[in-house]
C-alpha cells in the first residue's frame, strides 16, 4: 500500500511546491507588464511634446531635451524587456523541469499498472476470489481477505486516476511551455526593434547637438540670463515663505494665549503652526508619492537639481533646478497639487507668472504660467484651476515649473506627486 500512497503525497507535494514558484514568477510578470504599459506611455507623451517643440524650424534645446528624455525613457523600456525574458527564462526552465519530472512519473506509473494487469491476466484462472475468501481458516480471516481484494481493487482504480490527473497536468504544462516560449520570441524581436529606434534616437541626438554647438556663445548668454532670473525669483520665493512663517507663528501664539486665557492656563511651548495648518501639514506629508500633477496631461522634462547642459558639456556647463519642469499641451489649466491658501502671486521674466500656495508649512509654487485665476487669500482645493500654462514662442515649448519647499527647504516635487 505504501507505493500507492508514496506517489500521491509525492504528487501533491510537488504541485504544491510548483503552485507557490508559478504564483511569485506570475507576481514579478504582472509588475514588470505594468512598468513597461507606464513606459510605453511615458514615450508617447515625449513624442508629443518632441512634435510640438519640432514646429520651431531651427534647432532648439528644448527639442534636444525632449528628445534624450525620450532616449533615457526607451533606454528604461529596453531594461524591462531584459527583464521580461529573464522572468520568461526562468519560467521555461521551472517548467522544462517540471515536464521531465511529470513523464518519468507518468512512464513508472504506466510500467506499474502494466505489471498489475499482465499479473492479473496470467493468474486469472488459479486466482478465484471466491474461492480465496472461502478457503479462509477462520471468519476474521475472511474478512481481512475481502479487505485486502477491496484495497487491491481502489488501488488499481487510485493508479488510473493518477495516471489520468499526470497526463493531463504534464498537456497543461507542455502548453505553459510552448506559450512562454512564443512569449520570449516576441520579446526579444520587440527588444531588437527598440534598439534599432534607440540608435536612430542617438543619431538624431548627435545630430541636433552638432547644430546646437555652433551657437555655443548665444545659448551661454541665454543660460547666463536664465540663471540671473533664477536667483531672482528664488530670493524672491524665500522671502515670501519666509514672511509667512513668521505671520504664522504670530497667528500661532495668538490661538494659544487666546486658548490660555479661556482655559486659564498658559503652554510653555511656542507654537508654530495654528491648529488648522498644522492639520493642514500632516494631511499634506501623508500624502507624499500621492498628489496629483499640475496639469491633466504631461511628464517631466526639467528634473529637480544639478545637471550637465544637454549641449554646452566641454567645459560642463551645470543647470540648477529648484523644481521640476513638466511637459504639456497649450492651453492647458495649471492646477493646485493639494488644498491650500494662496499667498502670493509673482512674476519674472524668464519664469512669467507664478503662484505660491501654502499646505500648512509645505509650500507649492507653480511658474511659466500665462495667465492666473486666483488672488492671494483665496482657499483653493486640490485639482482646482489657478491659471493656464505658458508656451515658449522661440522654443515652442509649453511646460510648467513646479516647486515644493518645507518651511525653506527644498524638497524634490517628483518625490511628491503619483507614479513617479
Amino acid at each position: 500500500m505504501f507505493r500507492a500512497i508514496a506517489p500521491l503525497l509525492l504528487f501533491a507535494c510537488f504541485w504544491l511546491a510548483g503552485a507557490g514558484v508559478a504564483l511569485a514568477q506570475q507576481g514579478d510578470k504582472s509588475a514588470l507588464k505594468d512598468q513597461y504599459d507606464k513606459l510605453l506611455q511615458e514615450i508617447r507623451k515625449t513624442e508629443e511634446v518632441l512634435t510640438e517643440t519640432k514646429k520651431n524650424k531651427q534647432a532648439t534645446v528644448a527639442e534636444l531635451e525632449a528628445l534624450q528624455r525620450k532616449i533615457d525613457i526607451r533606454k528604461r523600456l529596453i531594461g524591462n524587456i531584459s527583464d521580461q525574458v529573464s522572468n520568461l527564462d526562468s519560467r521555461i526552465l521551472e517548467n522544462t523541469g517540471v515536464i521531465i519530472s511529470l513523464e518519468r512519473d507518468l512512464d513508472e506509473l504506466k510500467n506499474e499498472y502494466a505489471d498489475m494487469v499482465y499479473y492479473a491476466y496470467v493468474n486469472h484462472d488459479s486466482f478465484d476470489r471466491l474461492g480465496f475468501i472461502l478457503s479462509s481458516e477462520s471468519f476474521s480471516q475472511a474478512l481481512r481477505r475481502v479487505q485486502y481484494l477491496q484495497e487491491y481493487t481502489n488501488f488499481r482504480r487510485e493508479q488510473i486516476s493518477l495516471i489520468k490527473a499526470t497526463r493531463e497536468a504534464l498537456s497543461f504544462k507542455v502548453n505553459d511551455l510552448e506559450v512562454d516560449k512564443a512569449e520570449k520570441r516576441g520579446l526579444l524581436q520587440e527588444e531588437e526593434e527598440q534598439r534599432l529606434t534607440l540608435d536612430k534616437e542617438r543619431e538624431e541626438q548627435n545630430s541636433k547637438i552638432s547644430t546646437l554647438s555652433k551657437i555655443e556663445g548665444k545659448l551661454l548668454a541665454a543660460i547666463n540670463t536664465k540663471k540671473k532670473d533664477a536667483d531672482e525669483l528664488n530670493r524672491r520665493i524665500e522671502q515670501i515663505i519666509a514672511d509667512e512663517i513668521r505671520k504664522e507663528r504670530l497667528r500661532a501664539l495668538e490661538a494659544a494665549n487666546k486658548a490660555g486665557e479661556n482655559t486659564g492656563s498658559r503652554g510653555a511651548e511656542v507654537p508654530t503652526l495654528t491648529p488648522e495648518m498644522r492639520a493642514l501639514s500632516s494631511q499634506f506629508s501623508d500624502n507624499q508619492g500621492r498628489l496629483p500633477w499640475p496639469v491633466d496631461r504631461g511628464n517631466i522634462t526639467g528634473a529637480f537639481g544639478k545637471r550637465v547642459h544637454p549641449v554646452l558639456r566641454d567645459p560642463p556647463v551645470y543647470i540648477q533646478s529648484n523644481g521640476v519642469d513638466i511637459s504639456t499641451v497649450q492651453g492647458a489649466a495649471v492646477r493646485s497639487i493639494f488644498d491650500g491658501e494662496v499667498v502670493n502671486i509673482i512674476y519674472n521674466p524668464s519664469f512669467q507668472r507664478g503662484v505660491i500656495i501654502k499646505h500648512g508649512e509645505y509650500f507649492t509654487v507653480y511658474t511659466k504660467l500665462q495667465d492666473v485665476s486666483v488672488k492671494p487669500g483665496d482657499t483653493v482645493k486640490a485639482r482646482q484651476p489657478i491659471g493656464t500654462v505658458h508656451t515658449d514662442p522661440e522654443e515652442k515649448k509649453t511646460e510648467v515649473h513646479l516647486e515644493v519647499w518645507r518651511g525653506t527647504t527644498l524638497m524634490n516635487p517628483a518625490d511628491w506627486l503619483s507614479g513617479q
